[in-house]
């Protein structure tokens, strides 16, 4: 009997312990609870950004051509190849001579790219005020000797055929612009009020526009252009005031003072050359 009481007595010693501290103060209490750390963060978003993603290639940047001037300077001009009696063309690898050379500062390594002009083109609904003339890009090339007003040229990539007569300008890096895309606009959402112009003519005149075409556009730096702007294409229609016939989007590649260069990077219906845009 006597060893049953004392094991009763330790049980309810046991179960009367938590009791006895909650009868504490709270400053007593406070000092044998556990303690916890609550960190208030800011909610994650639900959809995190997409990660920046070039919206060119090396050709669309270097192969592109274009809108220059009408007269537009130049460094200086092929006048001569070393396989001229045999062919009229010269690609990757060919030898050129050119009018340049170290009485204009020239030295073995620099490089250039070659040009030819084309055709003008004109302001969107006139057909005589100019816009400007289209420059094509035919290759780049390496200096590899000097002689005082001449010069030797290595054709180190080609983007199409060069032919004697064709311009230089110095070659300069054109990093593809990264851009994160955004959901393409609907023909029921109204503009966004910001810049608009008109695709003015499409590389090689290419009739219509297909995805990933190149297109030149009327707007430039001077209106506040910038590699990586995205632009919705579309018509309107006839006397349906307000409505717009969404065509797809395209992004800038290249700017020059009034004009641009851009690639279609997504396309609902078929583009030609003045259809309008709009900054997003």
């Amino acid at each position: 009997m006597r060893h049953r009481f004392a094991v009763a007595l330790g049980v309810f010693v046991l179960a009367a312990a938590p009791l006895a501290a909650a009868d504490r103060p709270d400053r007593e209490a406070a000092s044998i609870l556990p303690q916890v750390q609550v960190t208030l963060t800011q909610p994650m978003p639900a959809h995190p950004p997409a990660a920046p993603v070039p919206i060119g290639t090396d050709s669309d940047m270097y192969c592109s051509g274009f809108i220059g001037p009408l007269d537009q300077e130049w460094s200086g001009t092929v006048v001569s190849a070393a396989s001229v009696e045999d062919q009229s063309i010269f690609m990757e690898t060919d030898i050129l001579y050119i009018d340049i050379g170290a009485n204009r500062g020239l030295l073995p390594g620099q490089e250039f790219w070659i040009y030819r002009p084309d055709e003008i083109v004109y302001k969107h609904g006139s057909v005589t005020d100019e816009l400007g003339r289209i420059y094509n890009t035919k290759a780049r090339g390496r200096v590899i000797c000097v002689q005082e007003e001449s010069a030797i040229l290595e054709l180190t990539r080609s983007c199409d055929e060069v032919q004697i007569g064709d311009r230089l300008l110095p070659f300069e890096p054109l990093p593809i612009p990264l851009v994160r895309p955004s959901r393409p606009m609907t023909s029921c959402e109204p503009g966004t009020g910001k810049v608009a112009g008109h695709i003015i003519e499409v590389k090689d005149r290419a009739v219509p526009v297909g995805d990933r075409s190149i297109v030149y556009l009327d707007l430039g730096e001077d209106d506040g252009l910038a590699p990586g702007d995205f632009f919705s294409v579309f018509r309107t229609r006839g006397q349906a005031s307000g409505v717009r016939t969404m065509l797809g989007e395209l992004a800038v590649l290249k700017t020059q003072p009034h004009t641009a260069v851009a690639v279609v990077t997504s396309m609902h219906d078929v583009m030609y050359a003045g259809d309008e845009i709009e900054l997003k």
